[in-house]
């Protein structure tokens, strides 16, 4: 019964290692997609890029889940927001838009030195749907 713990242990050890390599890949394929999927695309490639550590990527993965299941709630109500608190939506907001800004608002906090990248892929995200990029003036670029 050891050696199958043992095996079991090693082969998740390793999953990671041999998922995060196709990352690009994975990206490439969501373009255009849902922004939960785009952006756990971008996700593991930023996570990949900035640890080895799987602790590392899985509290980061939960930080930005967390983030962009808040944002959904804030549009639909339908459940109790993780983080406890109440956000209400301004009229004609995009809950596309409040995605993408929820995953890159917490993946930037969290790995800062790939800000640039990040942002492109926030600009990028968002003219794909037709959503405008915040300005520095206005409410949406507020945090």
């Amino acid at each position: 019964m050891n050696r199958n713990i043992s095996w079991l242990v090693s082969v998740f050890a390793l999953l990671p290692a041999a998922l995060f390599p196709w990352t690009g890949h994975v990206q490439a394929q969501t373009a255009g997609a849902d922004p939960v999927v785009e952006w756990n695309a971008n996700m593991l490639q930023a996570i990949s890029t900035g640890t080895t550590s799987g602790l590392f990527h899985s509290r980061w993965a939960a930080i930005v889940h967390a983030s962009i299941y808040d944002a959904v709630v804030s549009f639909t109500g339908d459940a109790e927001p993780y983080g406890g608190i109440q956000v209400s939506t301004p009229g004609g907001a995009s809950v596309e838009a409040a995605v993408i800004a929820a995953a890159h608002y917490a993946l930037v906090h969290l790995l800062p030195d790939q800000q640039p990248a990040l942002d492109s892929q926030y600009g990028s995200s968002l003219a794909l749907r037709g959503l405008p990029y915040p300005t520095r003036g206005s409410k949406s670029a507020k945090r």
